[in-house]
């Protein structure tokens, strides 16, 4: 909260082509997929595929 951090979860159980565009627009070919965006980087920091709590916390304060 402290952050003003908000958090988006996708359901791909069923087909989304949107989605999965998102996803391998950015080199990935599926989940889990991590992207943080902040006003010190609109267009996104993606993260490693299980990315440790330390590089979430990392990743939000070189963006905000």
């Amino acid at each position: 909260k402290e952050n003003n951090v908000k958090f988006v979860e996708i359901d791909i159980t069923r087909k989304n082509d949107k989605v999965m565009k998102f996803i391998h627009e950015h080199s990935r070919v599926g989940i889990p997929f991590t992207i943080i965006y902040g006003p010190k980087n609109k267009s996104g920091m993606l993260l490693s595929e299980i990315p440790e709590v330390s590089e979430i916390i990392k990743a939000i304060d070189l963006v905000k």
